[in-house]
């Protein structure tokens, strides 16, 4: 397949597409800058949008465009009243993220789920179906797009008769040009990040899963993009499911950056006395700055017996939105109209389970904005 029949989404190819014509009451969690590119694409379409956040900015900014907002006592057990809403999307930060499943999976909510976490949802698979609750989680650009793109390239070795030798994924979201400093703005929760290159990477060699120090297998990866380093994170997750005997996932930085975090990590500055104060400056280093260019890069590699499928996305971000933003929001809003269509089932799904259902909209959605694909 390397070579062959591939495909590349760009300008001439955009089409358009359409969403239920009745508005959905959709209640987005969280209203970060994933948050907020879901909210006004959703009003956007016609939806009832009601943004819930601690941010008194982000409030704000919901109210002047028109879309209703409550404070963040709204996500408060008792609160979470489910007949007030006909789509629940969770952009929330990890653990908080996580204390709002349950309580709305026992109310029958559907649900589309961002909040990054280690457990693994699909715990409240057959709880979901009692309720008569759905909920689509590890909704985004990887996890997400990357487990769509490789559920479609193991069917397709299916279907030519091989079997898949191993999968790579590499991902990032940083500035279009490095620095002499971090060299990185957090597009999401910098909890989130350092999270990501503390826990330990769950991986499979040669048939068998396995965990592996998490920013470890370092190398130069030589992309158009430039030349930028590959590290192992934890970003497999419900892949680890699939029948293939090699999967890694690999996070992409510019050269220096985890020297630096690796340095600061050795020095003893997030041990528990002094992780509070790390962690604030970290935050400020971090701080995304809407005025720098930026850039998500996504590639996907599944090898089988005799022939290679691969995928990219490039997107250096679009009339004020964030490429992290626009590709992870973007994916989001086509997991919406999934839900809205009625064809994810009851139950908890991760993005491959559904990929037939969910990659055309993704890509659509994606490819309509002006974000750059190939794949074949």
């Amino acid at each position: 397949m390397s070579g062959e029949g591939r495909v590349f989404l760009g300008e001439a190819q955009r089409g358009s597409f359409s969403t239920n014509k009745d508005g959905q009451r959709i209640r987005v969690l969280g209203g970060g800058l994933v948050g907020k590119l879901v909210v006004a694409q959703l009003h956007e379409l016609g939806h009832s949008v009601t943004l819930v956040d601690i941010d008194s900015k982000a409030l704000q900014w919901a109210t002047e465009i028109g879309v209703e907002t409550l404070p963040q006592s709204a996500l408060q057990t008792s609160s979470l009243d489910t007949s007030q809403a006909d789509i629940w999307v969770n952009l929330l930060p990890g653990e908080l993220g996580d204390k709002v499943r349950l309580p709305l999976l026992e109310r029958g909510a559907r649900i589309i789920d961002l909040a990054f976490t280690l457990s693994d949802p699909r715990q409240y698979d057959n709880l979901a179906k009692q309720c008569g609750a759905t909920m689509l989680f590890d909704v985004g650009v990887a996890p997400g797009l990357s487990n769509l793109w490789v559920a479609k390239a193991l069917e397709l070795l299916r279907q030519n008769g091989e079997a898949a030798q191993s999968i790579e994924i590499k991902v990032g979201g940083i500035p279009q040009q490095s620095d002499s400093n971090w060299s990185y703005m957090a597009p999401f929760s910098p909890s989130d990040v350092i999270a990501e290159y503390e826990r330990p990477a769950r991986i499979r060699i040669d048939g068998i899963n396995c965990q592996e120090e998490a920013l470890s297998r370092r190398h130069i990866v030589d992309d158009e993009a430039g030349e930028l380093e590959a590290f192992l994170t934890d970003g497999l997750r419900s892949l680890l499911d699939l029948d293939c005997p090699n999967m890694l996932e690999y996070t992409l930085r510019w050269p220096n950056h985890i020297d630096r975090f690796i340095q600061l990590r050795d020095s003893g500055a997030l041990s528990p006395l002094r992780r509070k104060e790390t962690l604030e400056e970290l935050y400020q280093h971090w701080k995304f700055d809407p005025s720098r260019p930026e850039m998500t890069l996504l590639t996907v590699l599944v090898r089988g017996e005799n022939s290679d499928w691969r995928a990219r996305l490039y997107d250096a971000g679009e009339s004020g939105w964030s490429s992290m933003a626009r590709t992870t929001g973007l994916v989001t809003v086509a997991a919406v109209e999934a839900m809205v269509a009625g064809t994810i089932p009851l139950g908890v799904h991760a993005p491959e389970q559904v990929w037939q259902e969910l990659l055309p909209l993704a890509e659509n959605h994606l490819a309509n904005a002006g974000v750059f694909l190939s794949s074949g």
